[in-house]
């Protein structure tokens, strides 16, 4: 895995839902073309190689060689996970991590009478006001990035029945009135 650094290249580079929602996908799947990320996505198979590109120009993915050089699969190489600051060009990044957020929640919204009904089921919305101290929520963080490690690291397991992939956030803002 290559070390990304958070410099203004890095902001700019993800500072687009649609590489955000580019590299999402690719971090769940071994290798997808750009005309396989495309519906996944929701653009066009020429916008997802143009995003691509230069996404492998910051060290995020890579091509992969394929048998008959003529489709062009991409696989993910950048870091597990990202924690911004909320300070500086990160502000740029969260908006568009937001935007993202939004989509991948309106098109589940839109779509899930599609999906079986134990997924349906299995969904979750969950909303909650706590009332702790910073240490605490630097507690709360930790404990959750756990969790989310222990079920990133069965992806790489054989699941009976087969997993799906499965988007998760988080976030843990002051809310003042």
């Amino acid at each position: 895995m290559n070390s990304i650094t958070q410099d203004a290249e890095f902001f700019h580079l993800l500072g687009h839902p649609l590489r955000i929602a580019l590299l999402q996908y690719l971090a769940s799947v071994p290798q997808a073309t750009a005309t396989e990320c495309a519906p996944v996505v929701g653009a066009s198979p020429s916008t997802c190689s143009w995003h691509l590109r230069m996404l492998a120009k910051g060290g995020f993915v890579e091509s992969v060689i394929a048998g008959d050089g003529r489709v062009r699969p991409w696989r993910y190489t950048g870091p597990q996970q990202i924690q911004l600051s909320n300070e500086g060009p990160a502000s740029m990044l969260q908006d568009a991590i937001l935007q993202q957020d939004r989509q991948v929640v309106e098109r589940f919204l839109q779509r899930k009478n599609q999906y079986a009904p134990e997924w349906r089921a299995s969904a979750t919305f969950v909303q909650s006001v706590l009332r702790i101290n910073p240490d605490q929520l630097r507690d709360l963080q930790k404990d959750i990035q756990a969790v989310l490690e222990k079920y990133r690291s069965l992806a790489t397991e054989m699941i009976s029945p087969p997993a799906e992939r499965v988007y998760t956030t988080f976030y843990a803002v002051p809310w003042f009135h």
